[in-house]
């Protein structure tokens, strides 16, 4: 069950993922994944986060450390926007490896759960991303989303994944945005018909499995991108 360590140009992941996890999302790539459940531990907050993400880190990271558990990749901060456009509300995660590292329940601020699968559109970043303030990546991911409307829509908050610690330079750090998405196809008339071949973000017959991904250049893109390889 160890975790593979991926690489992508000058960035690359040096602690193991969750069992089943998909890859990271190479740097300004867009994919459409698939997360299987994931059992994580959270702290939530109102209002803005700071940059450093302290408020969040610190209680996970004590829970972690009095039960043993190494450091985690990626860490996970979920963002619910107000309609003024600041935070209205966040979590942060630290994912456990597998369900054997512990049970769901609560601990103080903590509350270990286990997270349902989800299907995201992902954006890969290279460079620091502030917790703070994650939104100028967003747009990206709104512009897909609304050249694909017939196909995809968005359907939880926004989040952002960070693969390395302060150990790793900011300019070379990895880090993904996401937003969720789920298909329309329940939506469409039954038995309509699409030019789209399987697998193509063009269609909603597609939903990749848990763990999984569609390509990066099967995405519209605004320029090329590396797939992470395996170290």
């Amino acid at each position: 069950e160890d975790g593979k360590l991926y690489r992508s140009g000058t960035v690359a992941t040096d602690t193991r993922l969750p069992v089943g996890y998909p890859r990271p999302t190479a740097p300004g790539a867009l994919e459409i994944k698939r997360y299987p459940s994931v059992r994580r531990a959270t702290v939530s907050g109102e209002g803005v986060m700071g940059g450093s993400g302290a408020s969040g880190f610190w209680p996970l990271f004590t829970h972690i450390q009095q039960r043993d558990i190494a450091m985690p990749a990626p860490v996970e901060t979920e963002y619910e926007r107000a309609a003024d456009g600041e935070t209205a509300r966040w979590t942060m995660a630290f994912l456990y490896h597998s369900v054997k590292d512990g049970d769901v329940g609560a601990d103080g601020r903590v509350q270990v759960e286990d997270a349902p699968e989800m299907t995201v559109l992902s954006l890969g970043v290279r460079g620091r991303v502030s917790l703070r303030d994650p939104f100028v990546h967003v747009t990206r991911l709104e512009e897909w989303l609304a050249e694909n409307a017939e196909s995809w829509r968005r359907s939880g908050p926004i989040r952002v994944l960070g693969y390395n610690g302060p150990n790793v330079r900011p300019a070379n750090q990895w880090w993904e945005v996401q937003l969720p998405i789920e298909a329309v196809a329940a939506d469409s008339a039954e038995g309509e018909n699409t030019e789209d071949g399987p697998g193509s973000a063009g269609t909603s017959s597609y939903d990749p499995p848990a763990g999984g991904s569609l390509p990066p250049q099967r995405l519209t893109q605004t320029r090329r991108s590396r797939r992470p390889s395996r170290c």
